[in-house]
């Protein structure tokens, strides 16, 4: 067969994905056995070639086992420690990262000591050192002994969130400690791969040249493009970047390589090395160059693939980019599986293949007197990729860059040029810093122009768009019509615009029927936002009611709760309208993740309490100012009508609010939320007397599904407020704290009542479906 390593590559993608996806090795060996029995039918009825099919089940079930054996393997280290003190002792494995007044170290451990115990544990742990100005840096190698915790990194905690474990896993790595710089300590010894060391050495030396030969913002930008290292640039840069469709420039990739090797290459032959020596060294070099940008999986496949284009140089053989591209893949994934996972994996192998398919076809497309052929190869390159990355890029970061096509054609030959120059600029920075800086001075020019071209277009308006979340089908749909597009035979008689218009439409409605949601019950997502408040209430007409946005997500103070898992959670599960946005109360862990979500959505109405004071609010009130969002304020005997089946009853505040006399927490929305049958009381951060206040006004609270109040603070969930609410299930939302929530009286007093309780620490975040008749609630961590 020809290209049987293809057919490998995919044959063991797939075993991967369907351990990932199936998560159960007992069903995926009864799936393997179905397809040996599958194969070996085949080869006897359809006179199908045995060995052929064999190996692909083979390769598939390889995939699928090693993906268990490294999760398994991976995911037990460190699990018999978790939540213990214990000291650990290892060495630094990378180069640290310094954010701020924290450095972060990649350890490869070899002893936990528990309990004065001595266990020898081999596996990687990410070690964060919260330290002081004059923290102590350890170096790469150093041995070290740390004082601390041991956590396991979690899974995903909200529907489409981000998954820090296997985010984790795709390093090796199998647990996190976070201490302080005094709890870290060097003891003798040092251990060191000696090509990490020499890249290392390299990367920095590297760095130094180009920061002082260059202003800081170009140094940056070329230190992104050339290694990866994008620590130079402000964050409003690499958001341009990202909003101008050029942000893949700063991830090194094939591009990068092929800028290395023609100045290195043209040495070689100055110098008069013959073609099998230059080629040997010259993947030498590309192994460090490796090492210098670490080992990161799109520089790795256009290494590899270099790599063996050099190698068939050599050996005089014919190169072949599918079975080049297919090797680059199987070493990747052999060595980590949970690679495959990695978003720049998938964007560098998509974007290659996508080149190789479809760049012929699409230049035969631009071909015509209007276009230049100067310029119809690059655009071309261009469009493939781009055509084939999309679906990628709006399924991780839900934007795309309407620009990206106008912006890469402008920047693509500065890029080349900028690359080129840079490399000889390094080389001539080895010898005189003088000679460095009059080629920085060159090259400053068209940085430069990279930059202002990247802020033009990122300006402009409706330069990047968000969308919805596409989901698996779509993608898989999106690429099979790409196929039938470029491949399928029967177009080869139709070469008229009017087919391929045709098809376009044909794929449009496709997609449309595919993105339209499905009629369902109500359902309600307590999410999981650590110590503060949010939830996404859907009713089955299709409406979309957001209830409070958190604020910080427990202690990390630099990460909103709107941008990190609100923003992300609504866009990845199709939500790109809000009908209302609740805003409870004023405080900062219900109100602060509502300013991303009120900028980023078109949003129909705000609804807060009716208080005398709106101080709190002011921020988001202006937001609604600017976005001509209808702002309402609420208070007792309220109802807004959400269908047919669904309202919502106001029961808090009594529109008597006096702020010297009611707490704040005690002006919260009181919500009870009915649909048919079934009924939600959200209680904010309502404390016993507000409780006592309802209870006063005989409203019927009876519910199936209590928000717990206050976070399941020993202030509120007073049992005279159970005895009327009788629910069934209570979710408390809280996240670590220093208040001591939720209360342990709290949580004994629900088990007394006998009622389900859930919490978004413990569960991550939970889901609570109705059909009007019942409920069905599901946790993201069982």
């Amino acid at each position: 067969m020809k290209r049987p390593l293809l057919l490998a590559a995919i044959s063991l993608v797939g075993g991967i994905i369907t351990a990932h996806t199936i998560d159960s090795y007992l069903i995926t060996i009864m799936l393997i056995i179905t397809l040996f029995s599958a194969a070996l039918y085949m080869t006897q009825k359809l006179k199908i070639n045995v060995v052929l099919l064999l190996v692909i089940v083979a390769v598939y079930s390889f995939g699928s086992f090693e993906y268990y054996c490294f999760k398994l393997i991976n995911e037990g280290k460190y699990e018999r420690f978790a939540g213990e003190k214990v000291i650990v002792r290892g060495f630094i494995i990378q180069e640290p990262e310094i954010k701020d007044i924290r450095v972060i170290y990649t350890i490869k451990t070899n002893e936990v000591i528990l309990e004065n115990v001595v266990n020898r544990v081999k596996g990687k742990i990410l070690l964060t050192v919260l330290g002081e100005d004059n923290t102590p840096i350890y170096e790469y190698g150093q041995a070290i002994e740390v004082a601390g915790e041991i956590t396991l990194p979690k899974n995903r905690r909200n529907p489409g969130g981000f998954d820090y474990k296997r985010y984790l896993m795709q390093s090796g790595i199998s647990a996190t400690m976070f201490v302080r710089s005094k709890n870290i300590l060097a003891v003798s010894g040092k251990k060191k791969n000696y090509i990490i060391q020499l890249g290392n050495s390299i990367r920095n030396r590297i760095i130094k040249i180009i920061e002082q030969s260059l202003p800081i913002e170009q140094a940056g930008l070329l230190n992104g493009m050339l290694i990866g290292y994008r620590s130079g640039l402000s964050k409003e840069i690499q958001e341009a970047f990202n909003d101008s469709g050029l942000i893949h420039i700063m991830a090194v990739s094939g591009a990068q390589v092929t800028f290395l090797i023609i100045p290195v290459m043209f040495i070689f032959k100055r110098l008069n090395l013959g073609r099998k020596i230059s080629n040997i060294i010259m993947i030498g070099i590309l192994i460090v160059f490796l090492s210098v940008t670490g080992f990161q999986p799109s520089v790795s496949r256009a290494v590899i693939m270099a790599s063996i284009v050099l190698i068939c140089q050599i050996a005089l053989r014919e190169y072949d980019i599918y079975t080049s591209i297919s090797i680059a893949a199987i070493i990747l994934l052999i060595y980590n599986p949970f690679t495959l996972f990695n978003v720049g994996f998938q964007l560098s192998f998509i974007a290659t293949i996508s080149l190789v398919m479809l760049n012929k076809n699409i230049r035969d497309i631009l071909e015509c007197k209007y276009i230049p052929n100067m310029i119809i190869n690059p655009l071309s390159m261009i469009i493939s990729a781009q055509i084939g990355v999309l679906p990628i890029t709006a399924y991780y970061f839900n934007k795309i860059s309407v620009i990206s096509i106008l912006s890469n054609l402008l920047v693509t030959p500065l890029i080349q040029i900028t690359s080129v120059l840079g490399y000889i600029m390094i080389i001539a920075g080895q010898f005189s810093v003088g000679l460095s800086k009059l080629i920085g001075y060159i090259n400053n020019i068209f940085l430069s122009l990279i930059l202002k071209i990247t802020e033009i277009c990122a300006d402009l308006p409706y330069s990047t768009v968000t969308i919805l979340n596409p989901g698996i089908l779509v993608i898989i749909l999106y690429y099979a019509l790409i196929w039938l597009f470029f491949y399928y035979k029967p177009l080869d008689n139709f070469k008229t615009w009017k087919s391929y218009s045709l098809t376009s439409i044909v794929s449009v409605l496709l997609l449309f029927m595919l993105l339209m949601p499905a009629k369902r019950g109500m359902e309600v997502v307590f999410l999981d936002v650590g110590n503060g408040d949010s939830a996404l209430v859907t009713t089955e007409g299709g409406m979309a009611v957001l209830i409070d946005g958190g604020g910080y997500y427990n202690t990390d103070e630099d990460k909103n709760i709107g941008d990190s898992i609100i923003v992300p959670f609504l866009l990845s599960n199709g939500i790109g309208k809000l009908d209302m946005v609740i805003a409870t109360h004023g405080h900062e862990d219900h109100v602060q993740g509502l300013k991303p979500v009120l900028e980023s959505f078109k949003v129909e109405a705000f609804i807060i309490p009716d208080v005398s004071s709106l101080d709190e609010f002011k921020d988001l009130l202006d937001i609604c100012r600017e976005r001509n969002i209808y702002v309402k304020k609420c208070s007792r005997g309220d109802v807004i009508r959400l269908d047919n089946n669904s309202k919502i009853e106001v029961l808090n505040p009594s529109g008597e609010f006096n702020p010297l006399t009611v707490s704040l927490n005690n002006s919260s929305l009181v919500l009870k939320l009915s649909h048919l049958d079934i009924d939600f009381l959200f209680t904010g951060d309502i404390e016993k007397e507000a409780e006592a206040d309802i209870l006063k006004t005989g409203f019927d609270l009876e519910s199936e599904v209590l928000k717990v109040p206050h976070h399941g603070s020993s202030t509120s969930t007073t049992p005279a407020f159970l005895e009327k609410v009788k629910p069934a299930a209570a979710i408390i939302s809280v996240g670590r704290n220093n208040f001591g929530h939720p209360s342990a009286e709290v949580i004994k007093r629900l088990n007394d009542f006998g009622i389900m309780t859930f919490r978004t620490d413990i569960h991550g975040a939970v889901t609570v479906k109705s059909n009007g008749k019942r409920i069905k609630i599901k946790r993201m961590i069982t």
